[in-house]
């Protein structure tokens, strides 16, 4: 069977090795993180457990460094003694979920603009009775 061999839908026919791609240069293969190597994928995955998830999760002796981090920041941002709670919990939210948009309307801390209306008088020869 000829390299290029199609069937009458113009798939390639059963049998149909191609010359190049990936299968002949593996290392041209584009080198995305997986979803263990990523920090934000760590967080998203650490963020759907429950805490006894959670408790396995720490005696694992084989976990990534965004692995380690994302549970090192969860810890903080479920410490309610530690004082940048609140900024651990913003910064994991960021990573798991994306920055929230910002708003496109002015904040209300403006003063809204003082319009004056004069109205002139085009006839002054008019008077009112």
């Amino acid at each position: 069977m000829a390299d290029n061999e199609r069937d009458e839908h113009g798939r390639f026919a059963a049998g149909n090795h191609p010359v190049t791609g990936f299968h002949t240069n593996p290392e041209r293969r584009g080198r995305f993180p997986g979803n263990r190597h990523s920090f934000s994928k760590a967080a998203q995955r650490l963020l759907d457990m429950t805490d006894s998830q959670l408790e396995a999760e720490r005696k694992r002796t084989d976990l990534t460094q965004a692995e380690r981090i994302a549970l090192n920041m969860l810890d903080r941002a479920t410490d309610t003694q530690d004082p940048q709670q609140l900024a651990a919990f913003k910064q994991l939210m960021d990573r798991a979920e994306g920055k929230p948009r910002t708003a496109a309307e002015e904040p209300a801390a403006y003063e809204p603009p003082i319009i004056n209306i004069r109205f002139c008088d085009d006839n002054p020869g008019n008077h009112a009775d």
